[in-house]
């Protein structure tokens, strides 16, 4: 994968009441990687979860431009 490609991955993030999932895409918006966790209840550990959810994605590419999160009111 090139500089430029790499330069072009995005993670997004979907916060739900049961599950977050996280998604890595290149720039095109194809999907690379995709995992989830179960929504902690407390915000220590979601912090934790979230952290550790980026962190497995940008393991499957280089650094990223941009990392929107989504959540449902």
């Amino acid at each position: 994968m090139s500089v430029n490609a790499v330069a072009a991955m995005h993670i997004g993030v979907d916060v739900g009441g049961t599950k977050i999932a996280a998604a890595l895409y290149d720039s095109a918006f194809n999907l690379r990687h995709h995992t989830q966790v179960e929504t902690p209840r407390d915000y220590a550990h979601f912090l934790s979860a979230m952290a550790h959810l980026v962190d497995e994605l940008k393991k499957q590419a280089a650094p990223t431009s941009s990392a929107p999160i989504l959540s449902a009111t």
